[in-house]
């Protein structure tokens, strides 16, 4: 049997996997190809999926049969039956902190746990996950999964090296809950842009499907350049958009689609003398590999390897920023 990227995906495996939580962002629709369930992603860096688990008995026993792993019904035996090295949580926002912390208290431990954001609901959970995954050396990383986008990695690069002028301005979209999808905006401008965000104010608080998460309408200021960004929100029940503008001395760069386009407009001179945009190719090498697969080959090359510098950039302490602004809008509802 071959992964999606043509090679053979061995029956014997060195690193086990365990997923908690068997819906969407886990794989529920088996797709091999998709490149954005934790289950591909494990099956495509030939790490073995040994052990699931779900509240929902069918949800779990349907995963069980689309991958052939194991079932449990509670962390701890997931943990000691069958030891696994990795362990994504891929369950709902207001399950992450107390997932998180049964598994740091366990005396089964794994290397890292893989977790959906957010990771915590508030400071308070933030330092508790912290601490208790440096005492019991487990890495927690955090899917942002622009962080591991290699589109927006070039980006950064490209960014940081100048080669669309300085930055003054910046627009962005983003749907269905400030802490659910709105920490996916703040951390992917936060990579791009190497700068932290404090919110000038809050134009409008929208309903979303997440209760007690409301979309915000805001004006951001970056710390470092001191430049606004407005951030706009749409309604998931007519479509979803996660977009951005972001306006450079030379150039404009438009992320779109989820980041699935990526266009590039070049500052030139037309024939009367006016400074205009003029699109051009965006220069980015093809991606080798989806965010998902990307993530989880960077996670077990660190566990092969133990060379846990490679997940630098991606753990829990790398995102205090993004987690600190997300925290700091008040609001009432």
């Amino acid at each position: 049997m071959l992964n999606v990227y043509g090679k053979s995906i061995e029956k014997n495996k060195m690193l086990k996997s365990m997923i908690i939580g068997c819906g969407r962002i886990a794989g529920e629709n088996y797709d091999l190809n998709d490149g954005m369930s934790h289950a591909s992603g494990y099956v495509n860096n030939n790490v073995e999926l040994s052990v699931c688990i779900d509240v929902i008995d069918g949800k779990a026993k349907k995963f069980s049969e689309q991958y052939g792993c194991a079932i449990e019904y509670s962390i701890k035996d997931g943990l000691s039956k069958h030891n696994p090295d990795i362990v994504s949580i891929c369950t709902p926002d207001e399950t992450h902190f107390l997932i998180s912390r049964e598994i740091l208290q366990s005396s089964h431990l794994p290397k890292v746990i893989f977790l959906e954001k957010p990771a915590c609901s508030n400071i308070k959970e933030y330092y508790e996950l912290l601490e208790l995954s440096k005492i019991n050396g487990v890495n927690i990383v955090v899917n942002y999964t622009r962080r591991f986008d290699e589109y927006h990695i070039q980006l950064r690069n490209m960014i940081s090296e100048g080669e669309y002028g300085e930055f003054y301005r910046g627009f962005a979209t983003y749907y269905s809950g400030w802490q659910h999808n709105g920490v996916h905006l703040i951390d992917t401008l936060s990579f791009l842009l190497k700068d932290t965000f404090i919110i000038n104010r809050i134009f409008s608080v929208l309903p979303s499907p997440y209760e007690s998460d409301p979309t915000l309408e805001l004006e951001l200021k970056a710390i470092k350049s001191k430049k606004n960004i407005t951030v706009l929100g749409v309604d998931e029940e007519y479509y979803q958009i996660f977009d951005f503008s972001l306006l450079f001395t030379d150039s404009r760069l438009r992320i779109e689609d989820f980041g699935e386009k990526i266009i590039i407009e070049k500052k030139i001179v037309n024939n009367i003398k006016e400074n205009v945009l003029e699109e051009i190719d965006n220069g980015l090498l093809p991606r080798k590999y989806s965010s998902m697969h990307n993530a989880i080959r960077i996670i077990s090359k660190a566990i092969t390897n133990s060379d846990y510098s490679l997940l630098e950039g991606f753990t829990l302490s790398d995102v205090y920023n993004t987690m600190q602004t997300i925290w700091s809008a008040e609001y009432e509802i």
